[in-house]
């Protein structure tokens, strides 16, 4: 279906004359949601909104100062800014949103008004010419970007950023390498991942990455090895295979070849003058300010007898002290004064004989116990790694003694220093470390991830350090040993660097390759792109319960991340996790793990499995590294959660019902030791009110008769009376003996060490015994299971007493005087059963006993 007619955009601008086409449509894009943009073929711009109900009328805006010339492409931002395309007129910048403004301030406008205003020309880039360039378009990633074309003409993508309003130039230069010439079109989207380029019969794709450098000089026709480097100011010294010594302009990009000569080394001398290493020419003084060369001389003047092959065919130089410089060639390393052309045979000793055959590739200061002026310097060789004394040549492997002789011996190219220690570049070993004792640590965390073992050159700035090989640069960050690697597939011009081809002022780093400059600054690089660290997987968990049977899992290894986790169940007595790395086979690589980003790494070596035994119960994150190294800062490169789950008697509930049983012991204990306070608080009230109603009554008695016959001995009773005077004295006896009866039975109730059967049974024979004298009435007393040292309470004890005697009182109150028969048996439940029998007298029933509460006591007793 039609949406829109825009034939009425020629209204305004051609009045008179015949009719003309309808307008081509050049694009059409969606930059605002609900929003339809379109550019068209005789320079309007037209928006078309979106409703429910289908599309309203378009809007057309027309730009007088650009005439009929078509808009041929648009790129636009999300703020609403747009870049517009016009042909033969350039590139125009503008502001949609503030064109839909405007245009709803003005409803009323039939024809279209000049929106000239809303439109600004963007001055191309200093490199670009008005017909070199190609369409507008979308880089990939969504910036507005043009491409240069043309013969002879290098070719580089130019991105516009609207933030700055500024072209830069960052991507790669590979996606210009597009066949024949000239560009006949682009086929991009705001949100591709791919633009493709229509040129010279064929198709280019570019791809949405960047590189976080630029490259300098390199040659399409013709391959430009860089030898060597030195930046000062605006300036860079080069030494070029194709352009010989040469000076780089960064800030215009201006090239300038200065002299014929092969440049492998580079020292400034002064602020005026360079000292020049070449290749077949010896040593040379270079003055940039007049652009002279001056040559030192193929042979210097030896200070003492010795024999000393100098070599015209310079390879690196270092300065020693003002004016001291050593010297590396192709054959051996020389300590030389330029300015009096003299050489010092200071290496000709025995020690220095395995580094003097060869070529030197690298000179670095050493870093360990060596202050400026520097006397000590590490050397890399064909032959291997040395430490040099400047003074006197003497002269060691790097490498401590006990390390193999192909370590020891391969060829080394260049050496950076991190921290405490030494990273060197070897050729088939990729980067050795060694501390100050020698101690060597293959870093295989780096190696697994360089893009070849073969090391040519190394700078550091910053927290990052450039690692160039013979296949590729690797940026590596040295706060979390990410490592970043680019390749001729990447975009370079060469992917090849050269040895000790490299120089660094602290904030730019500059390596030569075999085809151009890498120049990396590290406060304007940018979208570099991150390899995640090397992958580790579990591959097999095992646990062993407290009876120590193995349970083994190799599921771990083929879950995704996210849902791949550990469970230990409770009473577990050891668990082990064993991991590998599937990137790399090497079996030399240190791990480390913790449990929580805030523990200490554990160094665990080459090991690949972790035992954990009797842990707390309670939640842990496993992370596991190889990155570690020196005093780098790493990160985890894996982790896992692990539970360990409380068996039931350390779970919190568990505790909590442990924790309410002991409560409510001590409480019940609590209760039972009141209880038995207020029964012994009872008892010394029954005792008390024993003592108060029973002796204290007798002794009243007691009184009362000794008051009557005190009274009675003022005058002597007559002779019939003192038969009566004699029963009073027997009835005081009596009352006494019986009050002391009393008192005996209380004490021995209260007193502990008659609570057995024995004494109670002693007790009840006492008690029979008495009796007997008093009444002379016969008892049998009999005792079956009968134990002697069973222990029986004071309460039991006293109340079993007094059943028994009331039995007994009864039994002498109701018999007849004849034989009281008792059977005491104790039963396995430890119950006492008490059988008493006689012969029961009616007449004393009948005779009218007084009788009282024995029965309902005996009761009462027995209950308790």
């Amino acid at each position: 279906m039609q949406i829109a007619d825009l034939g009425i955009g020629k209204a305004g601008f051609m009045p008179t004359g015949p009719p003309t086409p309808e307008p081509s449509i050049e694009n059409i894009q969606e930059p605002i949601k609900g929003q339809l943009w379109l550019t068209t073929g005789d320079g309007m711009l037209v928006s078309i909104q979106k409703n429910p109900a289908g599309y309203e009328d378009p809007v057309c805006y027309k730009f007088a100062a650009v005439g009929i010339n078509g808009i041929t492409n648009a790129c636009y931002d999300r703020s609403g800014k747009c870049l517009l395309s016009f042909r033969d007129k350039g590139i125009f910048r503008s502001d949609i949103q503030a064109l839909y403004r405007d245009k709803k301030a003005h409803p009323g406008s039939v024809q279209p008004r000049d929106y000239s205003k809303f439109i600004q020309a963007v001055p191309l880039p200093d490199s670009v010419q008005e017909n070199n360039y190609s369409l507008l378009f979308y880089v990939p990633g969504g910036q507005p970007g043009i491409l240069t074309m043309g013969k002879g003409l290098t070719r580089y993508i130019f991105m516009y950023d609207f933030a700055s309003s500024k072209w830069w130039r960052n991507a790669k230069p590979y996606m210009a390498k597009y066949p024949g010439e000239l560009i006949h079109g682009i086929s991009s989207q705001p949100s591709g991942r791919n633009a493709y380029i229509c040129s010279g019969g064929g198709l280019t794709a570019i791809h949405a990455e960047y590189l976080p450098f630029d490259m300098q000089l390199n040659s399409e026709d013709n391959i430009n090895s860089i030898r060597a480097i030195y930046a000062s100011g605006d300036s860079v010294y080069i030494g070029s295979y194709q352009q010989y010594l040469l000076r780089y302009n960064r800030q215009t990009g201006e090239v300038k070849p200065l002299q014929t000569l092969y440049v492998y080394s580079i020292l400034p001398w002064n602020k005026d003058t360079l000292l020049i290493g070449s290749e077949g020419a010896g040593l040379c003084w270079y003055e940039p300010s007049i652009n002279k060369l001056t040559h030192i001389g193929l042979q210097l003047n030896v200070t003492r007898k010795a024999s000393v092959y100098q070599s015209k065919f310079i390879t690196v130089l270092s300065r020693v002290n003002p004016p001291l410089v050593l010297e590396g060639t192709t054959r051996g390393l020389h300590l030389v004064d330029p300015l009096h052309k003299k050489l010092y045979p200071v290496f000709s000793n025995a020690s220095a004989q395995n580094m003097q055959a060869v070529k030197i590739n690298a000179l670095t200061p050493y870093p360990f116990k060596n202050n400026a002026p520097f006397t000590q310097f590490l050397v890399g060789t064909d032959a291997g790694a040395f430490v040099t004394n400047s003074l006197n040549g003497q002269t060691r492997y790097l490498f401590a003694d006990s390390i193999s002789a192909d370590i020891k011996r391969s060829k080394v190219h260049g050496f950076a220093v991190i921290g405490d220690q030494i990273w060197i570049a070897t050729s088939g070993l990729g980067v050795l470390a060694v501390d100050f004792s020698g101690k060597i640590n293959y870093m295989e965390w780096l190696n697994s991830k360089l893009t070849s073992p073969t090391v040519y050159s190394m700078a550091k700035s910053g927290t990052h350090l450039l690692i160039g090989t013979n296949k590729g640069l690797n940026i590596v960050d040295l706060k979390d040993s990410s490592v970043a690697s680019y390749q001729g597939a990447d975009g370079m011009h060469s992917d090849e660097f050269n040895q000790a081809s490299s120089f660094t002022d602290g904030q730019q780093i500059y390596l030569g390759t075999i085809n151009g400059v890498i120049c990396w600054n590290k406060n304007t690089a940018r979208h570099a792109k991150q390899t995640s660290p090397l992958a580790i997987r579990i591959n097999k968990l095992t646990i062993a319960d407290k009876n120590n049977h193995l349970t083994t899992s190799y599921r771990l290894a083929y879950l995704p991340p996210d849902s791949c986790q550990i469970r230990i169940p409770a009473s577990t007595r050891y668990f082990s996790i064993t991991f590998d790395n599937p990137e790399t086979q090497s079996k030399t690589t240190p791990y480390y793990y913790r449990l929580g980003p805030t523990e200490s790494w554990i160094n665990i070596g080459s090991h690949r499995e972790i035992t954990f035994n009797k842990m707390t119960p309670g939640n842990y994150t496993l992370q596991l590294s190889h990155n570690i190294n020196g005093k780098l800062k790493q990160s985890a490169i894996f982790q896992i959660p692990i539970t360990i789950l409380p068996a039931y008697y350390q779970t919190l509930l568990f505790k909590i019902l442990v924790l309410l049983l002991i409560t409510g012991i001590l409480l019940l204990i609590i209760r039972l030791r009141q209880n038995q306070q207020n029964k012994e608080r009872n008892l010394r009230t029954k005792i008390a009110g024993d003592l108060h109603d029973e002796i204290g009554s007798s002794l009243t008695r007691i009184w009362h008769q000794a008051q009557r016959l005190q009274t009675d001995a003022i005058a002597p009773p007559p002779p019939h009376q003192k038969q009566a005077e004699d029963k009073k004295l027997q009835h005081i006896a009596d009352t006494s003996q019986e009050a002391i009866a009393m008192l005996s039975d209380m004490v021995w109730s209260i007193d502990a060490q008659f609570d057995t059967i024995e004494e109670l049974i002693i007790r009840m024979k006492t008690y029979i015994y008495q009796l007997q004298n008093e009444f002379d009435i016969p008892v049998n007393m009999t005792f079956t299971n009968l134990s002697k040292e069973k222990k029986v309470s004071q309460i039991v004890r006293q109340n079993i007493f007094l059943v028994f005697k009331e039995g007994i009182n009864n039994a002498i109150k109701y018999g007849n005087g004849a034989l009281i028969n008792i059977d005491i048996t104790i039963s396995t439940e430890a119950k006492i059963k008490i059988k008493m029998t006689n012969n029961f007298n009616r007449a004393a029933k009948s005779t009218g006993i007084i009788g009282g509460r024995g029965i309902v006591n005996m009761q009462r007793r027995v209950k308790i």
